[in-house]
């Protein structure tokens, strides 16, 4: 969907008729505005890395031992990793469990927030959108780029992601 369209500001939902080509989409990037992708259940899940302090939000080791698959570099260099989803996955803070707080005699989880996992009406700038990075920046310069141009992987029995993410409609 286009970002930044009139048209459609705030109201992109309604309009699922509204899509672009790629000759479109590519005039749109050249002409200096932005396109967005949209995830559906049953369809793509993004996994989107934040970046906190100039650093990856998530443990390196952690981002390393993910499979593989088409992945774009945010414009404060966070990652966006596109992942086939069946529908067994719903839109989640992407976190870890860090420790507990007593406050008024109520025990409080404390977590580490590493991104989101976004899917069923969640969104991404695509590659080639352009936005200002802000002050928390890792070696991004505003530009959405591919970083990883190779299929989207399933998104299903990742070991590795069994703390963070939970699975149910």
């Amino acid at each position: 969907f286009p970002s930044h369209d009139t048209l459609l500001c705030g109201k992109w939902k309604a309009n699922l008729a509204y899509r672009l080509s790629f000759p479109e989409a590519w005039k749109r990037l050249k002409f200096g505005r932005n396109i967005g992708t949209v995830a559906l259940s049953g369809g793509i899940v993004f996994l989107d890395i934040d970046v906190n302090s100039g650093k990856f939000a998530a443990p390196q080791e952690l981002i390393d031992r993910l499979p593989p698959t088409f992945t774009v570099k945010s414009r404060n260099g966070g990652l966006q990793f596109y992942y086939l989803n069946d529908g067994t996955f719903k839109n989640q803070l992407f976190r870890e469990k860090t420790g507990e707080l007593i406050e008024n005699g109520k025990t409080i989880d404390v977590y580490a927030l590493y991104g989101e996992l976004r899917t069923d009406w969640q969104y991404v700038l695509s590659a080639g959108s352009f936005i200002e990075p802000d002050g928390n920046n890792k070696d991004g310069d505003g530009t959405y780029r591919v970083v990883n141009d190779v299929p989207m992987a399933p998104f299903s029995n990742i070991p590795i992601l069994n703390k963070y993410i939970v699975t149910g409609k």
